[in-house]
C-alpha cells in the first residue's frame, strides 16, 4: 500500500496552542473535530470563561487571552480530556480562498478516463494498488447512471470521497485514507507537477474543491450537520447536507417520538437550474419538498407529482409539495456555514 502524504492545497491554519476544559465541562455535548465559536468572558490565573453562545464553560489554559476576544477552536480531544485546539487563520477567511469552486463544475469523469486509459500520464503501479483502485472505483461507479440514481454505489462514493482523509491518517485508519479519491489525486498530482501536463490544473481544481467541503464541515460541525459534494457527471453542481436534527417545517406536525432526520440536496442542473429537494422523515412517514427557480420548472415538476413518490417504495409519502424561490447552491451553504460572518468582502477608501 502506498500512502500520499497529503500537503494541502492552500495554506492551512497552525494550531497556536490549545485550551483544556476543566472537569466541570467535560460533560457537554462535544464531537472530535467539531467547529467551535466562543468569546472571552472571563479570564484570570491561567482559567478563562468560554461563552459559546448557548452555554459557558470554564477552561484552562497557557495562552494570554483577553476578556471579549473571539476565538475559533476544533475540538482535538474528548478523552481523556477534552482539549481544543486554537485555530490563528478565521475559517471564513480560509474559504474565502477556495469560494470561487463552489460554482465549478466537477467534470470528474472525463479525468478518470484519461488516467486510467491506456495512454494514461502515470507510470505503472507509481499510485500504489489502494489509489489506482479508488480511481477505477469513481470511473465505474460514475460510467453507470442507473447504479447512481438507484442509490446504490452513491453512499459508498460519498464515504471514499477523502473529507476525513487527515483525521484517518491521524487515527492510524491507514487503509480508508489511502482507498479515498483525495489521496488518490494528491498522488497523481505528485505525479504530473512539474510536467506541464494539461490535466495538472484540473487535478488542482478537485483537490481545491474537496478541501473547501473539508472546510464547510468543520463550520456545520457547531450544529452537527455534513455536507458531501456531488461530482456526478449529470449534474453541473451540487451537494447533500444532512443536519443532525432537523428544524421544524410548517407541513410536518410536531412529534414526541424519534427526532426528525432531513436530507436537502442541492444541485444545478443543465435543464432545470438551480434545485433543492428536502427529504424529511418522521414517524415513519416522508414530507417532500422541490424548491426550484422559476414557475415553469415548478410546473414541469408538478407533473410528476403521482410518479416521484411512487419510486419511493414502501415509504409513505405525507406531503408533496412545489414551490418557488430557491437560492443557489453555493449561497444557501455558504450562508449555513458561515452565519453571521457570511459577508467576506472587505473594502477601503
Amino acid at each position: 500500500m502506498t500512502l500520499i502524504t497529503p500537503p494541502p492545497p492552500i495554506q492551512p491554519a497552525i494550531p497556536v496552542g490549545h485550551v483544556t476544559l476543566t472537569r466541570e465541562g467535560r460533560e457537554h455535548d462535544l464531537r472530535p473535530e467539531q467547529f467551535i465559536q466562543a468569546s472571552v468572558a472571563e479570564a484570570a490565573g491561567g482559567k478563562v470563561l468560554l461563552d459559546m453562545g448557548h452555554q459557558r464553560i470554564w477552561a484552562e489554559t497557557e495562552l494570554s487571552l483577553q476578556v471579549g476576544q473571539r476565538l475559533q477552536l476544533v475540538v482535538q480531544e474528548t478523552s481523556p480530556r477534552l482539549l481544543f485546539h486554537l485555530l490563528d487563520v478565521p475559517l471564513g477567511e480560509r474559504i474565502s480562498h477556495l469560494i470561487h469552486q463552489l460554482g465549478g463544475r466537477w467534470n470528474l469523469l472525463p479525468l478518470l478516463e484519461v488516467l486510467t486509459g491506456p495512454a494514461s500520464p502515470l507510470s505503472p503501479g507509481s499510485l500504489g494498488p489502494a489509489a489506482s483502485q479508488a480511481l477505477e472505483g469513481f470511473k465505474l461507479a460514475l460510467n453507470d447512471v442507473n447504479l447512481l440514481t438507484g442509490g446504490i454505489a452513491l453512499p459508498d462514493l460519498l464515504k471514499r470521497l477523502g473529507l476525513r482523509l487527515e483525521a484517518d491518517l491521524a487515527k492510524g485508519e491507514t487503509d480508508s485514507a489511502a482507498a479515498s479519491l483525495k489521496n488518490a489525486l494528491l498522488g497523481v498530482r505528485e505525479q504530473l507537477q512539474g510536467s506541464g501536463h494539461e490535466r495538472v490544473g484540473q487535478v488542482d481544481g478537485l483537490l481545491q474543491m474537496l478541501e473547501l467541503f473539508q472546510l464547510c464541515n468543520l463550520g456545520l460541525g457547531r450544529q452537527g450537520d455534513m455536507v458531501w459534494p456531488l461530482p456526478l457527471p449529470f449534474v453541473d453542481n451540487g451537494y447533500l447536507l444532512k443536519e443532525r436534527q432537523a428544524h421544524p417545517e410548517p407541513e410536518a406536525p410536531q412529534s414526541e417520538g424519534a427526532p426528525s432526520q432531513k436530507l436537502s440536496l442541492h444541485l444545478a442542473l443543465p435543464a432545470l437550474g438551480q434545485l433543492r429537494v428536502d427529504f424529511l422523515h418522521e414517524d415513519g412517514g416522508l414530507y417532500l419538498r422541490f424548491v426550484c427557480s422559476s414557475r415553469p420548472v415548478a410546473d414541469f415538476i408538478r407533473r410528476f407529482s403521482d410518479e416521484l413518490p411512487a419510486r419511493l417504495g414502501s415509504i409513505e409519502v405525507r406531503t408533496f409539495t412545489v414551490i418557488e424561490g430557491v437560492e443557489t447552491a453555493g449561497q444557501a451553504l455558504l450562508g449555513r456555514v458561515l452565519g453571521e460572518q457570511r459577508g467576506m468582502l472587505n473594502t477601503r477608501v
